[in-house]
Formats: C-alpha cells, sequence, structure tokens
C-alpha cells in the first residue's frame, strides 16, 4: 500500500500494534461501561494508542511530502544549475530518504532522478535499475491501473538518461511491453514513445 511505502519496519510494527491495542482498549472500555464499573484506569493506553499510530502516520506523510519537495527541487536544480543553495537543500533532503525502503518504482525514480542532478551517479544507476526491475509487480498485476500509471510514470523519467547496459535496456523494454498491452476493455494506457529504447553508442553505462 502507498501508505506503507517507504516506511522502516519498526515504523510499521509501531502502527500495527497500536492498532491492535486500540481495539483492545475500546473492548475492555465498553465492557467496563456496561458493567458500570470505573474505566479511568484505561485512559493513559488510549494516550500510548494514539502516540503508537500516530509516529509513524506523521512519518507517511512526511515521507510523501518529501518526495514531492525533491522532485520539485530537482527539476529546479536542472534549470539553475549554478544555485548552490539550491543544490545544498536538495542534497540534504535525498540524504534523509535515501535509506528508506521504497517500493514504488515511481519514488525510486525520482530519488534516481535528483541523485543524478546532484551527480551522486553511482547511488542514482543503483535506484534506477531497482526502479525498472520493479516491473516484475505490472507482470503479475496486468490490469491494475495504479500500478501501470507507475510504471509508465517510471519509464518516462527513466527515458531521460541514456544506457548501454544491456539488463537496464531490457527492464525498460519490458516495462514497454507490458504498457503497451491493451486492458480488459480492449484499450491501450497510454502511449510510450520507442524512441526512449535506442541506446546510442555513448550511452550511459551502468554497471550495477
Amino acid at each position: 500500500m502507498a501508505f506503507f511505502d517507504g516506511l522502516y519496519s519498526y515504523e510499521i510494527i509501531i502502527l500495527v500494534a497500536g492498532a491492535l491495542l486500540f481495539v483492545v482498549l475500546l473492548a475492555a472500555l465498553l465492557r467496563k461501561v456496561f458493567t458500570d464499573e470505573s474505566y479511568v484506569g484505561l485512559l493513559p493506553f488510549f494516550v500510548l494508542t494514539v502516540i503508537m499510530i500516530g509516529f509513524p502516520a506523521w512519518s507517511s506523510v512526511k515521507v510523501s511530502d518529501g518526495v514531492i519537495e525533491i522532485n520539485k527541487q530537482a527539476h529546479e536544480l536542472a534549470a539553475h544549475p549554478d544555485d548552490a543553495a539550491l543544490r545544498g537543500t536538495l542534497e540534504a533532503n535525498v540524504s534523509k530518504l535515501s535509506t528508506r525502503p521504497f517500493k514504488s518504482p515511481q519514488t525510486v525514480a525520482t530519488l534516481a532522478e535528483a541523485q543524478f542532478a546532484l551527480g551522486q551517479d553511482d547511488q542514482a544507476k543503483q535506484n534506477l535499475n531497482k526502479a525498472l526491475a520493479l516491473t516484475a509487480a505490472a507482470q503479475q498485476k496486468p490490469d491494475d491501473p495504479q500500478v501501470k500509471q507507475e510504471l509508465q510514470n517510471t519509464v518516462q523519467q527513466a527515458s531521460h538518461y541514456k544506457f548501454a547496459n544491456p539488463t537496464a535496456v531490457n527492464n525498460i523494454k519490458k516495462a514497454t511491453v507490458i504498457l503497451q498491452k491493451p486492458v480488459s476493455g480492449g484499450v491501450a494506457p497510454g502511449h510510450v514513445n520507442p524512441a526512449m529504447l535506442a541506446v546510442p553508442a555513448g550511452g550511459l553505462n551502468i554497471n550495477h
């Protein structure tokens, strides 16, 4: 689910545990209410559940906003490559999110685009290959419109770069084939420029 994308394992565990604890406390509260028992002792635990659920939820919102900001700043840096302040801000934001376990190919490709803009080629190559490798999800869910939309956005971002690595090229081709397959209604999900599949002789060499 998109809500959990980018959250660390411990954040997900805290969120699930908080939700389960809330259900248990709610059942205990109803029992005490119906039996005319005091429920004051339960109130501190309800505060605890709010913290347990709220912390990961806040992290998810911050991560989502961070990705949007990185995407915006990467495009601004491409237009103003000499802006040192913008470069420093983007580098700090990318550093905060680059260690998070993203599963969305679009988000991973966004990080790769920002890393390319910052000159962090090795990290960018790894993330871009990871994004393209997530085409397996689209192959397993060929009619899922959300998966196809993410895949299409990833391929469009990948098309900004030139590749010499056969694995990266093959992943783009797989993604393009998936996107060009008609869905159940017989209408293709979108057009992908075939030019992105070309591999120039001086293309970017990705060896990861």
